[in-house]
């Protein structure tokens, strides 16, 4: 849909485009999958079952990577499944 010659009369029909966008856009986040999803340090130490001088030592080794986003040092959640993983053997 153009949005240069909106006209008050195609208002209603532009809006009904836009919320439709958006929808769509939702329904999109909500399934993206699992291994783009960042967790934050904390949620990762809950997860694991570890004190957070156990994460930071891990993170400082590189068994587990950090991402720095945002000046926050987040987790990928299918990393920390794959050092459940090793920790485990």
């Amino acid at each position: 849909m153009e949005f240069k010659d909106l006209t008050l009369e195609r208002l209603p029909d532009a809006m009904v485009y836009l919320l439709n966008e958006v929808a769509d856009i939702k329904t999109i986040l909500r399934n993206r999958p699992e291994e783009s999803r960042f967790i934050s340090r904390e949620e990762a130490r809950k997860k694991l079952g570890i004190s957070m001088p156990t994460l930071d030592k891990a993170l400082k080794d590189g068994t587990l990577i950090g991402h720095r986003i945002r000046g926050r040092i987040l987790l990928k959640e299918t990393e920390l499944s794959e050092f459940n993983n090793r920790k485990r053997k």
